[in-house]
């Protein structure tokens, strides 16, 4: 199994890539350790964003120690809690000190070169590959050979045998084992050129396996190390000179190697081909005695020496007429070192004035600093000061504009009451109050093919993705089909928010197309300027006395859903696009009271007799898209209190175009069935750490700790406890596990903040780590978000900013 650090990571070998500053860089995890010392390769998908891991700090400590090719094992590394990189494609997720890593032991992940062994008496790599700081093998395709330390000098790479007594092995032998038997203890890198040029490719995993399998020893004695054997086997000497006294000595010896006994025979004929060298050295030795003492530095030291031993007899006058040549030069030397230290405690003088001087000059242009940033600070308070005034005037505009809205709005209904007065008397007076019978028009039914669907709620969005996807284009993950459809089926309202352009209107519009739904589905254009239930639905016309319906189509959109049962099996949606273009909470006043489940579902027309109420059945569902910016009104917070918000984001995956010739549903959803998938019952609960969580989410938003500098807090009512509750029982087991809790906090309690302040910005702060230890991604994300906009527009924070 494999071996697991104290953070659950798994252990790790890694080589160093490149430095990026003078303290942090790169390495490059290559292989897994495992428990019994041996070795599985690292994919390089472990490691996003790009196979690597970011050395934050002591980098140095890495590029100094290691060499290019050399393996370390990594001690410890981490993941990065921010998780920047999911945005961030240049960033690593896995982070680690240049501390954190270790040289490996001498004989652990030794390369194996493969080319034919060198002959011991002339023991060169044919190749030369770069090599790292330890013990090698050599493998000639039936046995693998070593280990072998190496050397490098102007003839290439020279092999000698390790030597160790660890191994188990006798003086200057190496292993020699078969391929077959230790295939299982090598590992090979055949991407390993992805991240370096020409390295070994095969490694040995650690040198004291090779005990385990069947062996050989092979004798690789280089020849210095020999002649030394050899004089301790026949001479009983550590000397190891070639020179016609022991080459002398080892032919009288040589004549009794055949009744010694133990002395390898391979050993000895290497001794008998090097006597000639002992004796063609003997023969030269001569010459180069005189060769060292002219032309070689430490004879000619030899020579000096000598002569310095003999100087009273070789030299004497020429050291009297020395010794008076330097005492002239030393009386010279001392007048001229007297003008040196004169000019030298001048210039020390000059130097302390300078420095006497620096100082000044420092402290003089400190206060002037001093006194700029004062007045900087000064005019970046006044700076803030004009902004916050700019926005306090913007604000008293704004509700400037919404009063004198107010009193046009009750200026025309007073004005309407007068003249249903007026006229009214004047019917009176003249007799003939009467209202007329006049025909009413009727909307006429659409109706759609029921269709049946054998399955689980999760089976049914898949099918429902599957289509988005396929045939209209739209790449929208399960998870996301299946809140929209939960949050649609449980709220009254529902909103959709984001930036322009990213689609808002064509879900709603598709996911009603792949329910089989589109003849149910209304669209309303919200308009700028609308005030009242008369701009969405219509009003009562007293003059005409009949009721005056909007053009938005929305009055027979719910008429025929109380007069006609059969409409009333289907879902039926209303899309609001553009929805805070103007005050929701003033067009769709009469509506809010619907949110609540004990809302009454009547809403009154003003008029009389069958006419007075308009019942909304309970299969009518509104959906609102809502733009953030300058040009749109701000929700009421009495709104986002009964409502899901659900923020859309930019997606850059494209899928399949929309297929225009596609084949739709031949037949709708019923609303039953859409109950009993997506809808839940007030009697669920909570489950798992779901509790948990939301407690303490709910803690941090509402406590008044002094940690928070008693800065606003944000109150989560009953109600969005319960529609939590309410969501999770549904979408626990549709959606993938702890998803269920983080979208029910990103909709329903998110929308929420609203805030100013460095404590706001610390409450926010603890409220991501919640998330972010809890693994409530999309939440996390959105708070961090939220945090960094606040902190730009000077710690004001808000969900909608």
């Amino acid at each position: 199994m494999d071996k697991i650090k104290t953070n659950g990571l798994k252990m790790l070998l890694a080589l160093k890539d490149r430095p990026i500053s003078q303290s942090g860089g790169f390495v490059i995890p290559i292989a897994y350790e495992l428990e019994n010392s041996t070795f599985i390769h690292a994919d390089r998908l472990d490691f996003p964003n790009n196979g690597r891991i970011w050395v934050s700090s002591e980098y140095e400590f890495i590029d100094r120690r290691f060499a290019d090719y050399e393996f370390f094992r990594v001690n410890r590394y981490s993941a990065d809690e921010n998780e920047a990189y999911i945005e961030n494609d240049y960033l690593e997720k896995y982070w680690m000190r240049g501390s954190d890593a270790e040289a490996l032991k001498r004989f652990e992940m030794c390369p194996v070169i493969e080319e034919e062994l060198p002959d011991v008496e002339k023991p060169y790599l044919k190749s030369l590959p770069p090599l790292p700081n330890r013990s090698i093998f050599i493998a000639d395709g039936k046995h693998i050979y070593g280990p072998f330390e190496w050397t490098k000098d102007d003839e290439g790479i020279r092999l000698s045998a390790a030597q160790s007594p660890l191994l188990g092995l006798k003086p200057d032998h190496v292993f020699k084992v078969s391929i077959d038997a230790v295939i299982h203890l090598v590992i090979r890198f055949d991407t390993f050129k992805d991240y370096l040029s020409q390295p070994p490719v095969s490694y040995l995993f650690n040198t004291n396996l090779l005990k385990s399998v069947p062996y050989d020893q092979e004798d690789y004695i280089s020849d210095d190390r020999l002649i030394t054997w050899g004089n301790k086997y026949l001479l009983r000497s550590s000397s190891a000179r070639l020179n016609r006294k022991t080459a002398t000595e080892w032919l009288e010896a040589v004549k009794n190697l055949k009744i010694l006994i133990g002395m390898d025979g391979e050993r000895r004929e290497r001794l008998i081909r090097l006597i000639p060298e002992m004796l063609e050295a003997g023969n030269q030795q001569a010459s180069f005695i005189n060769n060292f003492l002219t032309n070689e530095s430490e004879g000619q030291n030899i020579v000096e020496q000598y002569l310095e031993d003999n100087k009273e007899k070789f030299f004497k006058d020429q050291l009297k007429h020395i010794e008076e040549k330097a005492e002239k030069e030393a009386a010279k030397i001392k007048r001229e070192l007297y003008f040196l230290r004169a000019k030298k405690d001048q210039l020390s003088k000059e130097i302390e004035e300078l420095s006497k001087k620096k100082k000044e000059e420092k402290t003089r242009y400190e206060q002037e600093r001093t006194l700029e940033l004062q007045t900087i600070e000064e005019r970046i308070g006044k700076s803030l000061q004009y902004e916050e005034l700019v926005k306090e005037i913007e604000f008293m505009k704004l509700t400037r504009r919404k009063i004198e809205t107010e009193i046009k709005k009750l200026k025309s209904e007073d004005i309407e009451e007068r003249l249903t007065e007026i006229k009214t008397y004047l019917d009176l007076l003249n007799g003939s109050y009467a209202r007329k019978n006049e025909i009413v028009i009727k909307p006429a039914a659409v109706y759609s093919k029921r269709r049946s669907f054998i399955g689980t709620g999760k089976e049914f969005v898949d099918k429902i993705h599957d289509y988005l996807q396929e045939q209209c284009g739209r790449n929208y993950s399960c998870d996301e089909i299946a809140n929209l459809l939960i949050c649609i089926q449980q709220s009254f309202l529902t909103i959709l928010a984001g930036p322009p352009g990213i689609g808002k209107t064509s879900v709603v519009h598709y996911l009603a197309e792949g329910l089989g739904n589109q003849e149910n589905l209304l669209k309303i254009p919200v308009s700028r300027g609308w005030t009242s239930q008369r701009d969405i639905l219509g009003y009562f016309n007293p003059l005409k006395g009949q009721y005056q319906k909007a053009r938005t189509g929305l009055y027979d959109f719910l008429y025929i859903t109380q007069t006609d049962g059969k409409i009333a099996e289907f879902p039926r949606w209303v899309l609001l696009d553009e929805a805070n273009l103007s005050p929701i909470e003033h067009y769709w006043a009469d509506f809010l009271g619907l949110c609540d489940p004990e809302g009454e579902r009547r809403l009154d027309t003003g008029g009389s007799g069958e006419e007075k109420f308009l019942y909304t059945n309970p299969c009518v569902r509104f959906i609102g898209t809502v733009n953030n910016d300058n040009t749109t009104e701000r929700l009421s917070p009495r709104l986002i209190d009964r409502v899901p918000v659900i923020r859309l984001e930019p997606s850059y995956e494209y899928s399949n175009p929309v297929n225009s010739g596609r084949m739709k549903p031949d037949g709708a959803m019923t609303f039953e069935n859409m109950q009993e998938f997506f809808a839940g019952s007030e009697e669920d609960d909570f489950a798992g750490k779901e509790t948990d969580i939301l407690k303490e989410i709910i803690e941090i938003l509402q406590t008044e700790s002094s940690d928070f500098e008693g800065s606003p807090f944000v109150i989560v009512s009953p109600r969005k406890y319960h529609s939590i509750k309410r969501y999770c029982s549904v979408a626990r087991d549709i959606l993938m596990e702890e998803q269920a809790i983080d979208f029910a906090i990103a909709q329903y309690i998110l929308p929420l903040i609203e805030g100013y302040g460095t404590g706001f910005g610390k409450r926010l702060e603890k409220l991501h780590e919640v998330a972010a230890s809890n693994s409530l991604y999309r939440s996390s994300k959105l708070l961090r978000r939220i945090i960094e906009a606040g902190k730009q527009a000077h710690n004001s924070y808000s969900f909608w900013g």
